[in-house]
């Protein structure tokens, strides 16, 4: 007998052999059950997930002469046909490969054409994704009202890539990854029926490798076998397929151990036998996200061989988990990069020195424990009066600088002038007045409780009794606040907050916190003046500006005045 991939021969024949899809086999046999077949179906998901197996089941099941309870008999020749591709009713195409205008012109003609045989004339149209913009506009009458013996199956790994106007015609089902434990299963079911001797653990790595597909899989273990006989170990798989899995736990350990030497001797090794760059980053986060569960969590969550938990168990004391969050986003954002394929192994150098360089933060416990040590620290120490009282040195006073004036200024030679507008400049510094500022106001701290003001136990007052925000910043920051003869005057220019200040709800809660601040007898009056506001702004700006002191140094050096201002925007800056 000639030899057949294990991918192959071991493909599932009916809805009962779907591995991790029963949600899909189960919609599709009862369809077929309750005579409600669609006539367009579209099958999503990744590689080696059971798409175009069960797109076969799912057309032998319709065809079938023999078929019961939405099961196909497998036996007669249209199953068996099927089951090959040979069979007329059931025509399989290619979408990668025939992706034009021309070759779905000749599928609407042969779609007039009534099956040979079966019920249904089936087209089966493989990475359906790759059909250009213009075959896909050819096929949408079609696909809108085919004739009663057509039906479409469609099987796609990119759904995101076709146009609305076909999915919107299709029943969509997505296919989803399968579960380790559920390709161990099957992987065993392979294994037993060949007579294969094979470790749990071995079986376990092949399952990860495919993550979680099927296909691939069956196709690794059938290299395998090839490899070793019927008999495989752990050794054997790591030999023919490599053991990334040790370079990581390399790399993780010279992470921990800041070895910059060692983390570099990984990457040299990884490169010298011709490793995936971009699968190494993957299964280094990979191995991250797992020891971050498994300090967390314990090993309910990972899956792993018994070895691969021990490795777990040495490094989860090594890594903060803010080290480990740090670490996930430099591989996130780098990743990019190596999907491009640009300079693979500088990239992963680069990824590595710059992760091994990060440095934990420290926890909020401890930091609140440090902080509150600290503080019993300073309060534990009195405080010296002898310190406080301790007179100031007297200080000669210093020389009082001749003033010049504008003529004395423009006597002067050229370089004279250039250097006494710098030193002017350089005096009139913010940063230096604020040094200035600093170290002037350095005085011993003293507990004083001040006494509020009258307009602070007036703005508290509205806090208190919930007057909104916005009203209240416009009292604190913009409004004028005089009293005069018992009379408190509260002048707005602010139209909107005065019509809410004046409404039945808040006007009362104004006036009963104006009487508590000041005083009962005292009478409060809300003035709206905002016609004049304006002018008062662009006086108060002007005397700013000219009290500036660069801007006054300039008016007195060349005899200016200020015409206008202009204010900036922060997209003018």
């Amino acid at each position: 007998m000639d030899y057949l991939a294990f991918s192959r021969k071991y493909r599932p024949q009916n809805f009962d052999e779907v591995i991790g899809q029963q949600h899909i086999a189960t919609t599709l046999k009862n369809a077929i059950i309750n005579n409600r077949v669609h006539h367009a179906y579209l099958f999503c998901g990744s590689r080696g997930v059971g798409k175009t197996s069960t797109a076969r089941i799912f057309a032998k099941a319709l065809n079938c002469p023999e078929a019961k309870e939405g099961i196909s008999c497998n036996k007669c020749v249209v199953c068996q046909r099927i089951a090959i591709g040979e069979d007329m009713d059931v025509l399989e195409v290619d979408g990668a490969s025939n992706r034009g205008i021309e070759e779905i012109r000749n599928i609407k003609n042969d779609v007039k054409y009534l099956p040979s045989q079966g019920k249904y004339k089936i087209f089966i149209i493989d990475e359906v994704h790759m059909l250009t913009q213009a075959a896909f506009n050819a096929l949408l009458k079609t696909l809108e009202e085919p004739p009663t013996h057509v039906k479409f199956i469609f099987a796609t790994t990119q759904v995101y890539s076709i146009p609305d106007t076909i999915l919107s015609r299709c029943q969509r089902f997505d296919f989803r990854k399968i579960k380790i434990e559920d390709v161990v299963t099957r992987l065993k079911q392979v294994a037993k029926k060949e007579k294969i001797k094979i470790s749990e653990d071995a079986l376990l790595q092949i399952a990860q490798i495919a993550k979680g597909a099927l296909r691939d899989s069956l196709v690794l273990l059938d290299q395998v076998y090839s490899y070793s006989g019927d008999s495989i170990d752990i050794k054997d798989l790591e030999k023919i397929l490599g053991n990334d899995s040790e370079y990581i736990f390399t790399t993780l350990q010279a992470l921990a151990d800041k070895n910059v030497e060692d983390l570099l001797e990984v990457v040299e090794k990884f490169s010298e036998e011709g490793g995936d760059f971009s699968n190494f980053i993957d299964q280094l986060a990979q191995q991250l996200r797992d020891l971050l569960v498994f300090s967390m969590s314990g090993d309910k969550f990972i899956s792993g061989t018994d070895f691969y938990i021990e490795q777990l168990k040495k490094l989860q004391n090594k890594f903060s988990h803010d080290y480990i969050f740090q670490a996930m986003q430099h591989i996130i954002t780098s990743k990019v990069h190596f999907q491009r394929g640009l300079l693979g192994r500088i990239l992963l150098e680069t990824l590595l020195l710059k992760i091994m360089n990060i440095e934990s933060l420290l926890p909020l416990e401890e930091m609140i424990e440090h902080l509150t040590a600290l503080e019993k620290k300073n309060s534990s120490f009195p405080q010296s009066p002898a310190l406080s009282q301790q007179p100031q040195p007297q200080l000669p006073p210093k020389a009082k600088p001749k003033e010049k004036s504008a003529l004395d200024f423009f006597q002067q030679p050229r370089n004279q002038k250039k250097n006494d507008i710098t030193n002017s400049l350089q005096t009139f510094s913010p940063a230096k007045t604020s040094n200035v500022a600093r170290q002037t106001n350095k005085t011993p701290e003293v507990a004083v409780t001040e006494a509020k003001t009258p307009k602070q136990l007036f703005l508290s007052l509205l806090e208190e009794k919930k007057l909104g925000r916005n009203m209240i910043s416009v009292l604190r920051d913009d409004a004028q606040i005089t009293i005069n003869n018992k009379v408190l005057l509260i002048k707005i220019d602010h139209k909107i907050t005065m019509d809410m200040l004046k409404n039945k709800k808040n006007y009362p809660i104004v006036i009963e916190a104006v009487k508590q601040a000041y005083g009962s007898e005292v009478q409060a009056r809300l003035v709206y003046e905002g016609e004049n506001q304006p002018r008062k702004n662009q006086e108060k700006h002007k005397a700013i500006v000219e009290n500036d002191p660069i801007v006054s140094l300039c008016m007195e050096l060349f005899s200016a005045r200020v015409i206008k201002i202009d204010a900036i925007h922060k997209k003018q800056q």
